[in-house]
């Protein structure tokens, strides 16, 4: 019998950019399954990230527990979900279910050989094509496609808005991301912006105001840090001649729109397999980055520097990063 289902339940909680990255999953099933209901099971903060993805009909959300919404869900009668997660809440998921549940390789054993040993037995694979395993398991036909991002259209009105008195090509910056040793530090910022031939665009949460404030401060930009929604961050992203980021979500958004991203690492290392993701498209990119034998030091991140010298961040190459966004705005 051909594997048909009728609805069908992907589940990846966090963050921004893992979302971002589980897109070319969602237009696959779409593909392989059109009459399919999709439907996604998220952390609510995170909800706002593919509520304008035309192929889900609904996302679940939860703040804590699975116990929110576990008869709500067993009431749809899923055919199957896909786990993206795979830890244990989303095993949790499965048994309340009892549904066919097939899942992603987190790779957690090798991750841990690379953060505690320094030795690197990850597949060179980008983390989207692994996440595309469990299809493939499923003899369904899939397609290379880069990742998504649908904006809405009061989104870019607004940013539209905010970028009314912009006039000339700008550089949207990425300045923070969740953990400290993932966020390239003031001082590093300050250096780049200085030597920046076009005008700057500041994204970023909440948490990055201050820094925020003290840049705009020194340097002329145009700061947006902790006015945009991630939609309206989205649009900016997307208008903008080029990114700088470190590894967070705003990158992947970028690469998304298949803008040219200059990534800066810290903690985290490309061979994780979350660097920018363009699909079929191949777009310049630099990804700037130190060799130092204590990176990577963690999978996700620290609140400070495990050595307290935070050189895979001070010892950033600025005039490298300087010289890639001087050529792509080049006559």
């Amino acid at each position: 019998m051909v594997f048909s289902p009728k609805k069908i339940l992907v589940v990846r909680f966090s963050s921004i950019g893992d979302l971002v990255l589980i897109t070319p999953v969602l237009r696959n099933l779409k593909m392989n399954f059109p009459e399919s209901e999709l439907h996604l099971l998220c952390k609510r903060n995170f909800s706002a990230v593919l509520e304008n993805h035309p192929d889900l009909r609904k996302i679940w959300t939860i703040d804590r527990s699975l116990f929110e919404i576990n008869q709500s869900l067993k009431k749809e009668r899923f055919d199957w979900i896909i786990d993206l997660q795979n830890n244990r809440r989303s095993h949790l998921l499965s048994r309340l279910l009892k549904v066919k549940t097939d899942r992603f390789a987190k790779l957690n054993l090798k991750k841990w050989l690379l953060t505690s040993f320094k030795i690197n037995t990850l597949p060179e694979t980008h983390i989207v094509d692994r996440y595309l395993e469990p299809l493939k398991q499923n003899n369904l036909s899939i397609s290379k496609v880069p990742l998504d991002f649908f904006l809405s259209p009061d989104e870019e009105q607004s940013a539209k808005e905010m970028l009314k008195d912009l006039t000339t090509p700008y550089a949207a910056i990425a300045i923070g991301a969740a953990h400290f040793t993932k966020s390239p530090p003031l001082e590093l910022w300050s250096k780049i912006l200085s030597q920046l031939k076009i005008k700057a665009v500041l994204l970023g949460g909440p948490k990055e105001m201050e820094n925020a404030k003290i840049l705009s401060s020194k340097h002329e930009i145009l700061n947006l840090v902790g006015v945009c929604s991630i939609g309206e961050s989205a649009a900016i992203i997307k208008s903008s001649a080029f990114v700088i980021a470190p590894d967070t979500g705003l990158m992947h958004i970028a690469a998304a729109f298949q803008k040219p991203i200059a990534s800066i690492w810290g903690n985290t290392v490309p061979a994780f397999g979350m660097y920018p993701y363009y699909g079929l498209e191949e777009v310049p990119q630099y990804n700037a980055e130190v060799d130092l034998t204590c990176r990577p030091c963690s999978k996700i991140g620290h609140s400070k520097c495990p050595k307290g010298h935070f050189n895979c961040m001070n010892l950033q190459n600025v005039e490298e990063i300087v010289k890639w966004t001087e050529a792509l705005t080049s006559d």
